[in-house]
This record gives structure tokens, C-alpha cells and sequence, in this order.
């Protein structure tokens, strides 16, 4: 009998956690409302998506993700130009020295993007800019968070989503030396561009439009995309920096992670059924059991999360079944990769777009003449089906492949 008790007592608990569960409350799924901004961050508020997209924007450019403040980059040739360094954080707060070492680095060619909801005083006077205090997290049922993009740079379009905002706006600024990038709802500046040297800087002010959820919902990848189109193609390197995100001031807006434990015991049925299986526990290690070798698992071999992602925003492309959509973002993708890659201009896609582009290429004509072909079908017609749209992937990759 007593080599039985274990197997009796793990039934007794499996019994009682089986009743606790289904007679306790079931609490609602609650959304993950704490605004961290870093990028291995796959909760709402989070940065995962943006960061991992990058590559895709920039397949030219070497993408890099560190921790270390200005000056210490490990991953920047100080002498070279065409590079970035993208700062994603709640609260911007450098000290003088820090700003002098962004400004000398962008005078050299290169691009400093900014994207924060708050800037210390300090930083205001550097740049020039009037001071605006931060209102406190709002949340609000539709539209929380509603940007554009400022024409004439940007086609007129507005994004939005239902979730919170923190947030800031560059109040009263000088047209001869700022550029207005994009607003807010109220039409304020809330993303700007300041020119010094061969480079530039950028400020964004509304850092939840880069969070997962903001660039999830709908078709709101198309700002995301926008924004970072104000960095050359031409960059070699991109360090997307989480310093001041990492960085622990003094009134930083970041709420700290709730303990677990204290989550777990605000439901009585997870409480009791914790405590339940904690005695248990103990009276199993009371009870005389003779020692076993542990089953040693067999290594799994890691996972490729980058890979998961990927197939995780292909998904939803396709479970919208807008193949359409999809296929005129294609065509867009490959017209800005012959502009870049063979400084041919493709405005007009005519019979001498076709021989210029076949000439520096080396592509087949008739390859030219199918893709091309298509894509002007793409500007008139209604719809496309799922096997025109797979056709148009192949031609296209195997134009990459062989180019």
C-alpha cells in the first residue's frame, strides 16, 4: 500500500483542482497595459514588431539592437557617414554631453531618429524646441492614438487605434529650420525633422504609434513604414538603441511589472487551488518515498521567433484574403528596388522603361514585359485571384535571384 500513496495523492489533488477550477471564478483576459517600448517586448506595448521589421525595409543595411549610450555604440564607425541610430523610449532624458555626441555624429552624414513621448529640459533648449509638459496616460474607447503624415512628403492619410496614448507635440516651431513630418488630431506637430550638417535628426512625439499594437491593427504597417522612409536608403547601418529605455531616472513614466504572485491571489480559484498544491507538495515531501533518477529530456533545437513573425503578419495578409492588396504592395517594393538598384526612373512604365531596366539587369525581355505587363494590370483591375498572385511572387523572386 505504501508504494501507492504518491499515485494516490496526485489524484486526490488532480480531483480538487478539477472541482476548485470549474466552481471558482473565471476571471476575463485581461489586456497587458504596462508600456514598455523595448524591443524583445511582444505585449501590446511593446516594440517587437518594429524592430523586427526593419530588416525588411532596409535589406541593404546591417540592423543592430544595443543598450549602450551615446559615444559607446560599439556597432558605429565614428568617421563613417550613412548611418542611424533609432531611439525608442518612454522618457528621452540626455545630458549635455550625450547631445553634444548626437549632434557631431549627425553633422558626419549620418541620422539620429527619435521617438519619445517625453524630452527633459535640456534636450528642449539643445534643439531649440518650446517647452510642452506631457499630460498623463489616457485611455479612451476608439481612437486613442490618431496620427497623419504631412503632405507634400506624404500622401494624406490618417491612422488610429483603440488604445492608449502618451505623447507629446513640438508647439510653435520655426518653418526655416524644422520640417513638419506628420500631426496629431488636433493637426499639431508631432513628428519633425531638423537638418544639421550632411545629416538630420528626427523627433517623433507619439511613441505607442511604433507599439505592436498600433502597427497590428488594420492597415496601420503603412505608417510605420512612412516614418522610417524619412531615413535614406542609402544607410549602411542601423543601431536601434534602447539606452534611456534601459536607463532607470528619476519620474520615468514606465509602470514596473506586477509581481506575479500578487496577480495569482486576486482570484480566489487560482488562490486556493496555489495553496492547495503547495500542501500538497510538502506532504509529499513528508511522506518516505525512495530517491529516482530524474528523466533527463532530450534538447530541442531553438526555435527561429524572427521566422515565426514573419509567417505570423503573412497570416494576416492572408486570412484577409486581399490579394490585391498585397500584390500592389509587391509592385510598389519592386519599383523602389529598380529605382534604387539601377537609378531608372519609374514613373512611366513604358516600352523604354522595359529596354532601359532588360540593358542594366541582363533579365530577359520577355521576363521584363510579363512583370511589367502585370503590374499595369494591378492599376485597373477590380481583383486578382490567389493563383495570379502566387504567378507574380514567382516572377519576382526569380527576377531577385537572378539580378
Amino acid at each position: 500500500m505504501r508504494r501507492y500513496l504518491p499515485y494516490i495523492i496526485a489524484l486526490f489533488v488532480l480531483i480538487l483542482i478539477g472541482v476548485i477550477a470549474v466552481l471558482g471564478y473565471r476571471a476575463p483576459k485581461r489586456l497587458d497595459e504596462r508600456v514598455t517600448l523595448r524591443s524583445r517586448d511582444k505585449i501590446p506595448y511593446g516594440t517587437f514588431a518594429a524592430r523586427n521589421l526593419l530588416p525588411s525595409l532596409f535589406p541593404g543595411a546591417t540592423v543592430v539592437t544595443d543598450n549602450a549610450a551615446p559615444g559607446e555604440w560599439d556597432a558605429i564607425e565614428p568617421g563613417n557617414a550613412d548611418q542611424a541610430v533609432v531611439i525608442v523610449a518612454p522618457s528621452f532624458l540626455a545630458t549635455e554631453d550625450e547631445l553634444n555626441t548626437l549632434a557631431a555624429f549627425v553633422e558626419k552624414g549620418n541620422y539620429v531618429l527619435v521617438i519619445t513621448g517625453r524630452l527633459n529640459n535640456r534636450t528642449e533648449t539643445f534643439f531649440g524646441l518650446k517647452p510642452y509638459r506631457v499630460d498623463v496616460q489616457a485611455w479612451r474607447d476608439t481612437n486613442a492614438v490618431e496620427v497623419k503624415l504631412a503632405s507634400p512628403r506624404f500622401a494624406p492619410q490618417t491612422f488610429a487605434y483603440p488604445g492608449a496614448e502618451v505623447g507629446r507635440i513640438f508647439p510653435d516651431i520655426d518653418p526655416a529650420r524644422i520640417i513638419v513630418l506628420g500631426t496629431d488630431r488636433d493637426g499639431e506637430a508631432n513628428f519633425i525633422q531638423m537638418n544639421s550638417g550632411n545629416g538630420a535628426v528626427f523627433l517623433h512625439g507619439a511613441p505607442l504609434a511604433l507599439s505592436n499594437y498600433f502597427i497590428l491593427h488594420r492597415n496601420n504597417i503603412g505608417y510605420y513604414q512612412q516614418v522610417f522612409s524619412v531615413l535614406p536608403k542609402t544607410v549602411k547601418k542601423i543601431v536601434w538603441n534602447e539606452f534611456y529605455t534601459a536607463r532607470n531616472h528619476e519620474g520615468n513614466d514606465t509602470p514596473k511589472e506586477p509581481n506575479w504572485l500578487k496577480v495569482l491571489f486576486r482570484y480566489p480559484a487560482f488562490k486556493w487551488a496555489l495553496l492547495t498544491a503547495v500542501g500538497v507538495i510538502l506532504l509529499f515531501l513528508l511522506s518516505e518515498m525512495r530517491r529516482r533518477q530524474r528523466f533527463i529530456p532530450d534538447m530541442e533545437k531553438p526555435r527561429n521567433e524572427s521566422l515565426d513573425f514573419v509567417q505570423t503578419v503573412g497570416r494576416l495578409y492572408y486570412d484577409k484574403r486581399d490579394h490585391m492588396d498585397l500584390a500592389r504592395k509587391m509592385a510598389q517594393y519592386f519599383l523602389d528596388h529598380v529605382r534604387q538598384q539601377y537609378k531608372i526612373p519609374t514613373n512611366e512604365l513604358s516600352a523604354d522603361f522595359v529596354q532601359a531596366l532588360q540593358a542594366k539587369s541582363g533579365y530577359s525581355l520577355a521576363g521584363l514585359n510579363e512583370i511589367v505587363g502585370f503590374i499595369q494590370f494591378l492599376y485597373d483591375a477590380p481583383g486578382i485571384t490567389e493563383g495570379q498572385l502566387s504567378h507574380f511572387h514567382k516572377q519576382l523572386e526569380t527576377f531577385y535571384q537572378t539580378t
